[in-house]
């Protein structure tokens, strides 16, 4: 005789809607605000789609729209990641998923602002804003929550 066992996933705290909205919805916001700076370079700086990039020496503020792209870029770069580490996470820790989320969103935001910044060296531009290291606290907070779930799933605590 065989036995089929079917997981159940419980979510086990009511505050796990937070962790829905400002992963999801406050990333969108925050896609939307760098992808209206970067639609509206590409209009000020004349690059044209189907171009991700303007080409150094071919467009005359190669420079400029590049960082306002990479800006938005490595937001997209490191969604997914960030995403499944704060929904995981957010099982067991909330309202500390959420918090992480919400200032990753405005990392992202604040990252691409200070790339742009043409003021400031390209080394250190993205985090000129104060988005990187915003960006990075947040990562460690959803990992750290991520790790504590697998390891409780695990029954190493």
């Amino acid at each position: 005789m065989s036995t089929t066992t079917i997981l159940r996933l419980e979510i086990p705290h009511h505050y796990y809607g937070y962790v829905i909205l400002t992963t999801l919805l406050g990333h969108m916001v925050a896609s939307m605000v760098c992808s209206a700076h970067v639609m509206k370079a590409r209009k000020e700086y004349q690059v044209l789609y189907p171009n991700l990039y303007a080409v150094p020496g071919y467009h005359k503020h190669a420079e400029v729209f590049n960082r306002i792209q990479r800006g938005h870029q490595q937001m997209l770069e490191s969604l997914t990641t960030f995403s499944l580490l704060t929904l995981i996470g957010g099982w067991h820790y909330p309202i500390l998923c959420s918090v992480c989320a919400l200032i990753h969103a405005l990392g992202c935001v604040l990252y691409q602002r200070g790339y742009a910044d043409m003021t400031v060296p390209v080394e250190t531009a993205r985090h000129s804003k104060g988005g990187g290291p915003l960006k990075y606290i947040a990562l460690v907070g959803s990992l750290f929550a991520t790790i504590r779930v697998a390891g409780t799933l695990n029954g190493w605590w």
